[in-house]
């Protein structure tokens, strides 16, 4: 069905790139002065842009790509506009922008890549200029290409490839990622994966020597790792996400192994060690510490476990407290996921709804400097998951050309204070919300203007309409819907702005038995076990 499609197909965007705008600043161009949309990408600054550029873009994608369905671009005036008015355009741009990067095609596209690099340029001090760009591998070694400001990430990325003699098939199992070392204890600390569109030069120029560039696996099957480890170059890089693997604790050596894998990496014996440890239950799991993990009401710390078909989570109440508690989500367990952005304290929030047991589910938000990888870890490895399913190949580079990049005027700008979000137009009924929310229930996804989120005691509710929060008891939730003129905004939770939700659903077990019903062709209720279990396993929910 279209509503399956819409959550699995392959060739979707990039349903984790948080984009919003964080801020309107005050641009001039001689004595002119005009307003611009300050972009923040998963949470960190990326661009200012005026309206009218918005709106050029907008009419090229109407062009290129007239079938796709988005949420209206706010129109032009003819009159200046006021606070409330420039903070409702604000929140129409915010919302055009997360569904453009849902739809596939349009975010994949030159056009979509090309502009947003030439809004980084505008938005940065610096030049055209060539430089040799460093790109680091785990083991401390470093790989150097020449590059600009100019050049995406993607295009960056096979420069690198090529140097290293890595197969074009092979390239994009890997990825560019911002991190910083450690210098305690000499460990890596990944923020994000850096997206195709972005400029490699401009992060290092703004992280200052901070933040470096790192080359990194994107992939969490074993299968995949089989396929790679045929290829020299491939093979010398598994073997160093092997060794990192092992001395930053994200996962655990088999105790009748562990002679075996000291000796292979003290003789630097990369086949033998990775024959053994693609064996080893943690293999491909990425370990994310120094978390929050807000239950609602309780509130721990703790880390995230994520790899192969699980999330795993593991907090406990104090800091110094030795002992964790565990829980596990299979991936056909998690509801939906979605990123907030806590304007307060300036926080991104990733917040996972997943199934406890029958006809129980509960939320988990989650904050912490790392907490955009985390989302990128669980979205990579839901796709992949499907990818696999559906025998599709990774994408290779295209030798195509890859269009014109925009010229834009350097920007020149100065913060003004964020004007109050408008109150919800009295005019609009309220619809009344939707009490029951069960495993099997429809997904709601990015850019609809509903989006409903029950607390986990089950007394109280939210409902967001066109962005709006609305929240009520059960009693006054009903005088709320049955009149709804005299609706009030409450205050709003401290973790979430939901202005700035972008959301990805990803179907409970029924729903995605639908999907693996239509891969197979068949027209009964009953799906194949050999075909489900290519995706979830044997686990039941």
């Amino acid at each position: 069905c279209k509503h399956c499609r819409s959550h699995f197909d392959l060739q979707e965007g990039n349903k984790m790139m948080f984009i919003i705008i964080q801020s309107i600043s005050e641009g001039w161009e001689g004595k002119n002065t005009f307003r611009l949309f300050d972009l923040a990408l998963d949470g960190e600054y990326f661009c200012s842009l005026r309206y009218s550029q918005l709106f050029q873009l907008q009419n090229e994608i109407q062009k290129t790509f007239p079938a796709t369905e988005l949420p209206p671009f706010p129109p032009k005036k003819i009159l200046g506009l006021d606070d409330t008015q420039l903070e409702e355009r604000r929140f129409a741009l915010e919302k055009y922008l997360q569904a453009l990067t849902l739809a596939a095609k349009i975010s994949r596209s030159d056009l979509f890549k090309n502009f947003f690099l030439a809004a980084q340029f505008a938005s940065w001090e610096g030049g055209e200029s060539e430089i040799q760009l460093t790109v680091h591998l785990l083991n401390g070694k470093n790989v150097t290409v020449k590059a600009s400001a100019l050049d995406r990430a993607d295009v960056i990325q096979v420069r690198v490839a090529k140097e290293m003699g890595l197969p074009d098939e092979f390239v994009f199992h890997f990825a560019l990622h911002l991190c910083t070392e450690e210098e305690s204890n000499n460990s890596i600390k990944v923020y994000r994966r850096v997206y195709d569109f972005e400029s490699p030069v401009i992060l290092t120029s703004r992280a200052k020597g901070k933040q470096k560039i790192l080359l990194m696996r994107r992939f969490w099957h074993t299968s995949v790792h089989d396929d790679l480890k045929g290829d020299k170059t491939a093979r010398n890089l598994l073997f160093l996400e092997g060794v990192h693997g092992i001395e930053n604790r994200w996962w655990k050596c088999k105790e009748e192994d562990k002679k075996a894998i000291e000796k292979a990496i003290q003789k630097s014996q990369k086949k033998e060690f990775l024959d053994i440890v693609c064996k080893q239950n943690d293999y491909l799991f990425v370990r994310i510490d120094n978390l929050t993990l807000d239950f609602q009401p309780d509130k721990y710390v703790g880390y995230l476990h994520i790899g192969k078909d699980e999330v795993r989570i593991f907090y406990k109440n104090l800091p110094d407290d030795t002992d964790y508690v565990s829980k596990e989500m299979k991936i056909s367990r998690i509801r939906c996921w979605k990123m907030s952005y806590a304007r307060e304290t300036q926080t991104l929030v990733l917040a996972l709804h997943y199934l406890v047991s029958k006809g129980k589910m509960e939320w988990v938000y989650i904050t912490g400097e790392q907490v955009a990888f985390a989302a990128q870890c669980v979205q990579g490895l839901v796709h992949e998951t499907v990818r696999i399913a559906q025998k599709i190949n990774i994408r290779k580079p295209s030798i195509a050309d890859r269009g014109s990049i925009p010229s834009f005027p350097k920007v020149n700008r100065r913060e003004l204070a964020r004007p109050q979000r408008p109150p919800p137009s009295p005019s609009k009924p309220i619809p009344k919300p939707d009490r029951e929310l069960s495993a099997s229930s429809d997904g709601q996804v990015a850019g609809e203007t509903k989006d409903k989120e029950v607390s986990t005691n089950g007394k109280t509710e939210s409902e967001e309409v066109d962005g709006r929060t609305l929240g009520k008891s059960n009693e006054d939730g009903r005088r709320s819907a049955e009149n709804p003129q005299k609706a009030k905004l409450p205050e709003r939770p401290d973790f979430l702005d939901p202005v700035d939700i972008g959301a990805e659903a990803v179907e409970s077990k029924r729903s995605i038995t639908n999907v693996l019903k239509k891969l197979s062709g068949s027209k009964s209720n009953e799906v194949s076990n050999d075909l489900f279990d290519q995706v979830y396993g044997d686990d039941d929910l």
